[in-house]
């Protein structure tokens, strides 16, 4: 039983010290906490080494055109270590704020950075998975019945004109939906 006793009170002391020091690091910087996991080996390439930076720079620029609140959170939930229901608690907004805050603040960081991914590794969307309406050539005349809709009524009109007046077949009024959130007016 004594023996017992001293493995879990030497298991609590040092899950406190482990806490204690990951407690530390939660206030260093954005680049102390980055500098803390680089590695000490060098690429290979020079050439990996230039790509390397590149993706730093634009991942940096990328965070100073969010907003405040949006930069602040991406830096202390991803770079600083803090849990949303930290953050909720530090800053008085509800978790379910900062969840969707977080939810923006990423979809925007994907799109600033969609054409970096696209230049230097090669990836992008496939052309399976891209919006019927985006591939369609009546695009223009799907976009303009889809913003000329009633808003209170459903989408079946909406989805017979399209077939009818374009060609296009939809059977399923959440592939306008999401066009039209999505795609709409970014294009």
């Amino acid at each position: 039983m004594a023996i017992d006793r001293v493995v879990f009170r030497n298991w609590k002391v040092e899950t406190a010290q482990a806490d204690a020091q990951d407690d530390d690091d939660r206030w260093l910087s954005a680049e102390e906490r980055l500098g803390l996991f680089e590695l000490p080996l060098e690429p290979p390439d020079p050439r990996a080494q230039a790509r390397s930076e590149r993706v730093i720079r634009a991942v940096r620029r990328a965070i100073a055109l969010l907003d405040e609140d949006e930069r602040e959170l991406i830096i202390r939930y991803h770079f600083q270590g803090f849990g949303l229901p930290e953050l909720a608690e530090l800053t008085g907004r509800p978790l379910y704020k900062l969840a969707s805050l977080q939810k923006r603040a990423l979809r925007r960081l994907k799109g600033l950075l969609r054409p970096l991914v696209a230049r230097e590794f090669g990836i992008g969307r496939s052309t399976a998975r891209l919006c019927p309406v985006c591939l369609s050539p009546q695009r223009e005349r799907i976009d303009m019945l889809i913003a000329a809709r009633d808003h209170r009524a459903t989408w079946i009109p909406v989805m017979r004109a399209i077939a009818e007046q374009c060609g296009l077949p939809i059977r399923n009024p959440q592939i306008l939906i999401g066009h039209e959130k999505y795609h709409g007016e970014l294009s």
